[in-house]
């Protein structure tokens, strides 16, 4: 799948005509930015892997832990946001 995202990020960018960086970016950014994309593919493709030469069990924890922490983070951000918007409505208020 990623292989095919890539072949089509390839073909988009022919189409264009141009791969080259915005003129307002850092010098390091527009000497990453030809890179970026081969080395999410690698990275990918070292993920899958890991995830492939390990035991079933692996990459399920890892799913189940990062089923539970996600909504966990988000209903803490929520929380602290309601809890910053009632003490910020007292301030006004009162």
């Amino acid at each position: 799948m990623i292989v095919l995202r890539r072949l089509l990020w390839e073909m988009e960018v022919e189409e264009k005509g141009s791969e080259a960086a915005p003129a307002h970016w850092a010098e390091w950014e527009r000497s990453y930015y030809a890179r970026y994309g081969a080395d999410v593919c690698e990275m990918m493709g070292v993920l899958q892997r890991l995830l492939l030469n390990s035991r079933p069990a692996v990459p399920l924890g890892i799913i189940a832990a990062v089923a539970v922490s996600v909504p966990t983070a988000a209903a803490a951000v929520v929380f602290n946001v309601v809890v910053a918007a009632i003490s910020a409505g007292g301030l006004l208020l009162g």
